[in-house]
């Protein structure tokens, strides 16, 4: 199965998750998800919880206080 980067940034630090495999959060505009093969996509999240699943394992969750996520 396609795997992507889910790379994460905010005024500390950075960090790169490997072999994500779906992505659910949420910005500005509404709630979304990202699954491997879409277009480089960034965007800023809302405070509050967002999701992802690795390849082969249960939805980890990401308390978001706000901050970057770039998907490339």
């Amino acid at each position: 199965m396609k795997t992507f980067h889910l790379q994460l940034y905010d005024t500390r630090q950075q960090q790169r998750i490997a072999g994500v495999r779906s992505f659910v959060g949420e910005d500005a505009t509404g709630s979304f998800g990202i699954l491997p093969g879409h277009a480089r996509f960034m965007t800023i999240l809302v405070f509050g919880m967002a999701r992802f699943r690795l390849e082969d394992a249960d939805w980890q969750y990401l308390a978001a206080p706000g901050g970057g996520a770039l998907f490339p």
